[in-house]
């Protein structure tokens, strides 16, 4: 049993292959640790106490609910922690992770919580007339599974024509579930825009902005899981030590995600120096690869 103090006390969650990073500007009254359904420990932060180390072998969550400050408070110093931003600078850094399933590292300074993970519930709503945003995280252990050499009874995989939103869900998520690759959420979205962005708009927003708010009840269509054989196209090994893979054949164009040094990928078409690889669901810079 530990004792740790409120004013020590920080979050910190960076990309682990990327540069952007985030120190959560206001801290939550706790964080919820559990593995599976079962809440292991509750930290609680803005008061001093005694907590116990959470133990166990299953995949953990960790989470809480707090706010952004709005640029109303920017000159309260009491209680953000580092500099200051806009609740749309956080927003815009968390939608981006849980849309390309970004790979991150959170550690919460004072507390014994150094974990890999992947964010996998994010949820915002403007609050107050302060501009602060309301918010709630979830993020999923990220590690690697050992599988042992017992043969066991092979299970087949589900086949979906539609699926239905649920609390939590992003396109992302839902591909991953249903196609087999968060990469192919653009499928999803382009099968399904007229009634997702129909839904957004009677939810108060102007469009679903690509996708990114869905809401719990809609029925979507899946588009049926095209073939990724790697029999056609040319195989390419990526050289640079990150890779960005974009919507589109150039730098205009939106960043997918990016992938290692010594990725192996196939490009099925070109423009100019980009290909585009099924596999990454995305283009990429030719310039920065070699024939594999």
């Amino acid at each position: 049993m530990s004792t740790f103090e409120h004013n020590k006390v920080d979050i910190y969650i960076k990309e682990r292959n990327g540069k952007r990073n985030i120190r959560v500007p206001w801290l939550p009254a706790s964080i919820e640790y559990k593995h599976g359904e079962q809440v292991v420990a509750s930290y609680d932060i803005l008061n001093k106490g005694q907590v116990d180390v959470p133990t166990g072998s299953g995949l953990a969550t960790i989470g809480w609910t707090s706010q952004f400050p709005g640029e109303n408070r920017k000159t309260d110093t009491s209680m953000l922690r580092g500099t200051y931003h806009k609740p749309s600078y956080y927003h815009d850094i968390l939608k981006s992770w849980i849309n390309k399933g970004t790979e991150l590292n959170i550690s919460v300074v004072g507390y014994p919580i150094n974990m890999d993970v992947t964010l996998s519930t994010y949820e915002a709503t403007p609050a107050g007339g302060f501009g602060d945003m309301e918010y709630s995280v979830e993020f999923t252990q990220d590690r690697d599974l050992t599988i042992s050499a017992k043969k066991t009874k092979k299970r087949k995989s589900k086949t979906y024509t539609t699926y239905t939103v649920k609390k939590g869900d992003t396109l992302w998520n839902i591909a991953k579930k249903t196609l087999g690759s968060g990469s192919k959420w653009k499928d999803i979205y382009n099968a399904n825009k007229s009634i997702i962005d129909k839904t957004a708009k009677k939810n108060g927003k102007k469009s679903s902005d690509g996708g990114w708010w869905i809401y719990p009840g809609t029925k979507l269509s899946i588009p049926k899981a095209t073939s990724t054989s790697s029999s056609k196209g040319t195989k390419y090994k990526v050289t640079a030590s990150a890779l960005n893979v974009r919507s589109g054949p150039g730098t205009k164009y939106k960043v997918i995600k990016t992938i290692k040094k010594g990725t192996k990928v196939n490009i099925t078409k070109t423009s100019g120096s980009w290909g585009y690889s099924p596999e990454q669901g995305g283009w990429m810079n030719t310039k920065y690869m070699k024939k594999a």
